[in-house]
């Protein structure tokens, strides 16, 4: 599971780079990339596994993966965060054993 995650991650990093290509300032953009960069982990908690990434010097959960035994949801169902750190239990996102197979086929 962790290796999903950690595409997912990647991912993430991409996407981040994407956007702040429109910036006219390349060398703050890089700067704020690494930081993005190395602001993102996985923290594994009882239920879930939290995606925590830190975005213009804040830290914050980008969003909660299920592990096995989950009641409501599947494993590697990819929940948002509700607030306060909390995860938002009323319905999933994707799920990333499925969605990981198409991750850089684009």
């Amino acid at each position: 599971m962790i290796k999903q995650i950690e595409k997912v991650l990647d991912v993430m990093k991409a996407d981040y780079r994407k956007r702040s290509i429109r910036s006219a300032d390349a060398i703050i953009m890089t700067k704020m990339g690494a930081e993005y960069d190395d602001g993102l982990e996985i923290k594994e908690g009882i239920r879930y596994y939290k995606i925590i990434c830190n975005n213009d010097h804040q830290r914050r959960v980008a969003g909660f993966v299920v592990k096995a035994g989950h009641v409501k949801f599947k494993e590697g169902d990819l929940l948002v965060d509700r607030g306060l750190w909390m995860v938002a239990e009323t319905s999933s996102m994707k799920n990333l054993l499925k969605w990981v197979v198409f991750v850089g086929q684009e």
